[in-house]
């Protein structure tokens, strides 16, 4: 696809969109994907796009690696956007893919980030903190077994038997293991007294030893960290409402309470614990965390009702929780959206079309619904434009076997596009497009099988 976004990128569009003009309006998702990927391509730092929900999110992801071809350069941010169901059914996965990303951010190489505004306004631990925490051991350094137990704790892993998934971690004898989500297999750090022995990665199933290492750095797993003196302001709070409840014989919110009281002492980061959490003095958004960031809003109109919403019912949530007693101030329970977007500057394309607006002149293919040779047909007669096709391994030889049997030329094409021809990539694109200005036809599973992206 480098090729592609190669021609898009010198569209003006391109760079009225690197230049941060607000021209743009009514954008379908493939038309952004397109139009973030051709940017990305011609000037390579940082961009948030901020959706109204995840879902979007994940559709605008899912078609940004597919053009970009990398998912390391392409990362999705996302938070559940209800405290309600975060509370009841939190997800490791989810949680997971969370806490990758924000080490992510860690690495100074320009990405596209992909969010949601549920995911922004929400108050998490600003970078330094998570910087702070990070573990970094060595074979041979001196540490105390026991401190590395405790630091396991306060970076969020869960105890448990055998590690058999990302976000815990156990001990026994002389030996840790710790499953970081940022590698693919969990970490096992042998001790001998007080000295790291050995650093090796271990297969979960088997227990062998996959590779032997001689340093490695173990990350944060969650967003939700907290200093010993912020510990303290938030239990001495807590008390304090606890000898006020006492006082009105509160007993289901003296249990709702109590309980919360003992996981922050204990330093459990349950999800539940976050209205707390989000009274703390500075905490950070997710956009902080990025350094030359491109924050880009769309479509503002969907954002804007999605923000409004979301705050809304998780306000009702606490109330109801809480009993409607006044435990947090839920005026700063979220950044403020709209002050967000004035701090950095952010980009909003609006729903509808403005004067003055820019469009970048790519429209959706649409090949009918005819049979797979009808369609061949209709492309061999396009004889003055360039095709593309986008085709994963799995319909790769019914494909080839049309082209064949309409007596269709074509070649097998990598990074260079053979004009005026049909091109076939193996690659997976989850949509195709018509750019009559380049005279080019990007054709995908999508239009060929009739198979849902």
């Amino acid at each position: 696809m480098k090729t592609i976004l190669k021609l898009i990128s010198k569209h003006q569009a391109i760079q009225a969109f690197i230049d941060h003009k607000p021209y743009f309006a009514n954008l379908s998702l493939e038309n952004e994907a397109l139009l973030i990927a051709a940017s990305f391509r011609k000037q390579k730092r940082n961009i948030t796009v901020v959706k109204a929900n995840g879902f979007l999110a994940r559709q605008l992801y899912d078609y940004l690696v597919q053009l970009i071809n990398s998912e390391d350069k392409v990362q999705l941010y996302l938070q559940e956007d209800s405290l309600r169901v975060e509370e009841i059914a939190s997800s490791l996965l989810f949680q997971s893919e969370k806490i990758r990303t924000l080490t992510q951010t860690l690495d100074a190489k320009p990405k596209i980030y992909i969010t949601h505004v549920g995911a922004i306004i929400k108050k998490i631990a600003p970078q330094s903190y998570v910087t702070s925490r990070v573990l970094h051991i060595k074979e041979g350094e001196r540490f105390n077994y026991h401190s590395f137990i405790k630091q396991c704790f306060e970076l969020g892993y869960s105890k448990t038997i055998r590690v058999d998934q990302p976000m815990f971690f156990s001990y026994r004898g002389s030996i840790i293991d710790v499953y970081d989500v940022n590698y693919q297999y969990p970490i096992r750090v042998e001790f001998f007294d007080d000295e790291i022995e050995s650093i090796r990665f271990f297969d979960v199933h088997t227990q062998r030893t996959i590779k032997t290492i001689s340093k490695i750095t173990i990350y944060p797993t969650t967003d939700m960290v907290w200093s010993e003196t912020e510990k303290d302001q938030l239990l001495i709070n807590l008390d304090q409402t606890l000898a006020a409840i006492q006082n009105k014989e509160d007993m289901h919110l003296l249990e709702v309470l109590t309980f919360d009281r003992e996981d922050i002492e204990n330093d459990h980061y349950h999800p539940r614990l976050y209205p707390y959490y989000a009274m703390l003095d500075q905490r950070a958004s997710f956009l902080h965390y990025l350094k030359q960031n491109q924050v880009i809003v769309s479509l503002i109109e969907q954002v804007e009702t999605a923000n409004e919403k979301n705050v809304v019912e998780n306000v009702d949530y606490l109330i109801e929780r809480f009993n409607e007693e006044h435990v947090i101030d839920y005026n700063h329970l979220y950044f403020d959206f709209k002050d967000l977007m004035h701090e950095f500057n952010a980009l909003t394309i609006p729903q509808f079309e403005q004067t003055n607006h820019i469009r970048l002149p790519i429209y959706p293919l649409d090949l009918g619904s005819g049979s797979l040779l009808e369609k061949i047909s209709y492309l061999k007669r396009q004889k003055d434009k360039t095709v593309v096709m986008a085709i994963s391994a799995v319909h790769m030889a019914a494909l080839l076997e049309a082209l064949v049997q309409k007596q269709m030329p074509y070649v097998m094409a990598s990074e260079n596009i053979t004009p005026n021809t049909i091109n076939i990539i193996n690659q997976d694109l989850g949509f195709g497009f018509d750019y009559p200005e380049a005279k080019l036809l990007v054709v995908s599973e999508v239009e060929l099988f009739q198979i849902k992206p």
